[in-house]
């Protein structure tokens, strides 16, 4: 009995069945086990696991080159932590200031943004600035200080003295004033008028200068016995600038007749033209030619006998047209300036070419000759010539025999024969024509 109570269950159940008994318990145990080393435990949201802040940025000296009197360019290096939440730049006005609500210039959102310009800020004024970077947890770390100063406001610059002018003719003056020797040097603008007080405009800007030690200028293309009004205005490097005195001064009048020009000798000539050509007038104040012709030698230039004007200085030939045949005519060139004065050319004269029909016979003849002054019935006996008036010259002539000699009829011009025409028939008739309208 004591050895059946000492035994327990186990002695009454078969040993197969605790085997199996035994081998699912050791299995369920490793199972648990299992279960136990590999679930991880809940996250907590609200704490830092790793409770470490963010790398501090540094934060870099700007250069002479990024501040102005109202600005300056900061730049910093980049945070590279993957918590990274933003950057707080701020600004403070004592050295070792903590960065608060009241410091902040503004929030960065983006890691890889590295500068940022403070604006609106008061010149030679001294700041002191850091960085704060915020990862996602809400930790933090600031960057060094930099203390930063605006530059000073910068002034006008100089004014420099305009001087009177001096050497003056009568389209030129010098201009000369005191030399601007601040660093900041941008350029000299000079300004003209016709009147006093000149209004500092584009229209008014004559010259711009660049080089600071010039201080001279000869200002020419003047017009002759004109005031002028002057006035120099020197800008900075900012375009900041600052305004001379006005001077001003008087051209001289104009005294001096223009150079006359020298007509050549016509070398070209028809029966209508005669070719003219003459030397340019190289006077700055050249307003036009005047020439003018007579048919009596040493004549005076008078609005009268100017048959062409011409305002072209570079134009130095011109073709007489419609002239007489067999006329000689005599010409002279005026040239006039600006202020009237003129002087007149050399005098040159040429011969327009005669138009003549000429009849070669011995006998007697008879016949016809036409022009632009009409047509006329002629006759004769021997060599006769007719001077005719040009356009188109026409000529018919018949024997007055039943010889045979030859009957010759010609057109010419001056000494050449132009169209001529011949017969030995009896009674033979020669005819000829010519249109000198064609040149």
């Amino acid at each position: 009995m004591g050895e059946d109570q000492k035994g327990g269950v186990f002695k009454r159940i078969p040993l197969e069945l605790q085997v199996i008994f035994i081998i699912a318990l050791l299995l369920s145990t490793i199972i648990v086990i299992n279960i136990l080393l590999n679930t991880k435990p809940a996250e907590n949201t609200n704490t830092n696991t790793h409770n470490r802040p963010p790398v501090a940025v540094v934060l870099h000296s700007p250069s002479e080159t990024t501040i102005t009197t109202d600005s300056i360019i900061l730049r910093w290096t980049t945070n590279r932590d993957d918590d990274f939440a933003e950057y707080e730049l701020h600004k403070g006005a004592v050295k070792g200031f903590f960065p608060a609500i009241n410091t902040k210039i503004v929030s960065i959102p983006y890691q890889s943004v590295d500068d940022y310009s403070v604006k609106n800020l008061n010149p030679a004024t001294t700041y002191f600035f850091k960085i704060r970077v915020y990862d996602t947890s809400g930790l933090y770390n600031d960057s060094n200080e930099i203390q930063v100063s605006t530059t000073i406001q910068n002034q006008a610059p100089n004014i420099s003295i305009l001087n009177t002018p001096n050497e003056i003719t009568e389209t030129s003056m010098n201009l000369s004033w005191s030399i601007n020797t601040e660093s900041d040097f941008r350029q000299y603008e000079l300004y003209r008028s016709k009147t006093s007080g000149i209004v500092m405009s584009s229209d008014n800007l004559i010259q711009i200068l660049t080089v600071q030690n010039v201080s001279s200028l000869k200002v020419d293309n003047l017009m002759k016995n004109t005031r002028y009004y002057y006035k120099l205005r020197v800008v900075d490097s900012e375009k900041l600038f600052s305004d001379s005195n006005e001077v001003s001064a008087s051209t001289l009048k104009h005294t001096k007749s223009p150079e006359s020009v020298i007509l050549s000798r016509p070398t070209i000539i028809s029966h209508s033209t005669i070719d003219l050509k003459w030397t340019i007038c190289d006077d700055d104040d050249f307003m036009e030619y005047n020439l003018a012709w007579s048919k009596q030698p040493n004549f005076n230039v008078a609005s009268a006998n100017t048959f062409k004007i011409i305002k072209d200085r570079n134009q130095t030939t011109f073709e007489v047209t419609n002239l007489a045949t067999n006329t000689t005519y005599y010409f002279k060139v005026r040239t006039i300036d600006l202020d009237s004065l003129y002087n007149d050319s050399n005098e040159v004269n040429g011969t327009t070419f005669s138009i003549r029909v000429i009849i070669d016979y011995n006998g007697n003849w008879s016949g016809a000759i036409l022009d632009d002054s009409g047509s006329k019935s002629i006759d004769g006996t021997g060599p006769k010539s007719f001077d005719m008036v040009g356009g188109i010259v026409v000529a018919t002539i018949q024997k007055g025999d039943d010889s045979s000699n030859v009957l010759t009829v010609q057109i010419s011009e001056g000494n050449m024969s132009i169209e001529i025409q011949r017969s030995s028939a009896a009674y033979g008739i020669a005819s000829v024509s010519h249109d000198f309208n064609k040149y």
